[in-house]
């Protein structure tokens, strides 16, 4: 998350930015579907998971993950984070070739916010 450009001024910043984007990552993968479920995420977290995220002053508000958030460039976010995720995977022992892939699975239905009935 270090090699993703900071959007924000350099004046005033209070909090980390591999630590925000860690836990919008973190909340949305979790089920988080909006930036105030993203706050709530990390609110949640207990203080020795917020202090190695780099939050010792006190948290974010809502607004602040939201202006961040829309500043982003979220391709470039996405292919940061897709190196990331290839980084951490282990060679498979199984054969390889055409028929067989390595894959990650997240699930689907969370991404698209399709677990909920009405969705």
């Amino acid at each position: 998350m270090a090699v993703v450009p900071d959007p924000r001024s350099p004046r005033g910043l209070r909090y980390p930015l591999a630590g925000l984007l860690a836990v919008a990552v973190c909340a949305v993968l979790a089920g988080a579907t909006s930036v105030a479920a993203i706050a709530d995420w990390l609110h949640d977290l207990d203080d020795i998971a917020r202090a190695r995220l780099g939050f010792v002053r006190g948290m974010p508000a809502t607004t602040t993950m939201w202006r961040l958030l829309i500043r982003l460039d979220a391709d470039l976010l996405a292919t940061i984070l897709a190196g990331w995720l290839r980084a951490r995977t282990q060679p498979s022992d199984r054969p390889r070739g055409p028929r067989y892939r390595q894959v990650i699975a997240v699930d689907g239905k969370t991404l698209r916010g399709a677990r909920r009935p009405d969705g």
